[in-house]
């Protein structure tokens, strides 16, 4: 996930660089961090490694925990990188409540290179879903490492389809306003057509968080409702800055064309 432009979250706390690239973690990391940690020590862990006790599944939660959000700086990393390659320089990267973000400095080029930006996260879970799946399945190490590697590997799964759905701002909605602009030539109509398609996406998300709360539990219902909220708001204010950007071309370009067509007066 990345925006252009705009300073970092409030509230964020730089810890470091990465690549040469400011990595930050806003407040709202940790209560997910602490949610993720206690989801799983207390109940995703013992159903899929039975047998252990409380301390080793509190430490497999620390652990596969630390390197999911590792694995989604790498992802974030997979952009910037990307970023750079096109001549976009990255103001930094940020975890938050949401998972992460990559803050372009400015706009991208062309739209070629934003589909090469959009798939570059997408491309670094790839290959961390097989590292992580092998080495579940092809090691014999004890129960609570294969454990964690398991994990890893099927949450990296779901992220990876997560970011790959076509509403903005994730990468999915990028992929889908790069296709748009390169078939029509028109950077801000891409993004009010992707902004409405993220719209749409994120009210059906809302909607299935609450439908699926007697399924999944009311923390992962109100959680998938919480990200379908915060879809449908980002896609709308691209979509908005976009339009009024769109608006503020066409009516200088009528300017232009009206003082230009102007009849010129001299005297005789």
């Amino acid at each position: 996930m990345r925006w252009t432009g705009g300073s970092a979250l409030y509230g964020t706390v730089r810890i470091g660089r990465v690549a040469g690239v400011p990595v930050g973690v806003h407040w709202s990391w940790a209560v997910v961090f602490g949610l993720f940690v206690w989801s799983l020590a207390r109940g995703v862990f013992p159903a899929t490694n039975p047998g252990l006790d409380g301390a080793e599944y509190a430490v497999m939660a620390v652990v596969a925990t630390t390197l999911f959000f590792g694995s989604l700086l790498l992802h974030e990393l997979g952009h910037a990188i990307v970023a750079r390659r096109e001549g976009v320089r990255i103001d930094g990267i940020t975890l938050w409540l949401f998972g992460g973000v990559a803050r372009l400095a400015g706009p991208l080029p062309s739209a070629r290179a934003e589909l090469r930006l959009a798939l570059g996260g997408p491309a670094v879970t790839a290959v961390l879903v097989v590292l992580f799946g092998v080495f579940a399945h092809l090691t014999r190490f004890a129960s609570a490492v294969d454990g964690v590697a398991a994990w890893l590997a099927y949450i990296n799964v779901i992220l990876l389809g997560f970011n790959l759905v076509p509403a903005l701002p994730l990468d999915g909605g990028r992929v889908l306003r790069a296709l748009l602009w390169q078939a029509r030539g028109d950077f801000g109509w891409a993004t009010v057509v992707a902004g409405a398609v993220g719209r749409v996406i994120g009210i059906a998300m809302i909607a299935a968080g609450f439908a699926s709360i007697e399924y999944t539990g009311i923390f992962g219902g109100v959680w998938l409702a919480l990200v379908g909220w915060f879809v449908f708001m980002a896609a709308g204010a691209e979509a908005v800055a976009a339009s009024r950007t769109r608006t503020r071309d066409v009516a200088g370009r009528a300017g232009l064309e009206a003082q230009t067509r102007r009849p010129r007066s001299g005297r005789l």
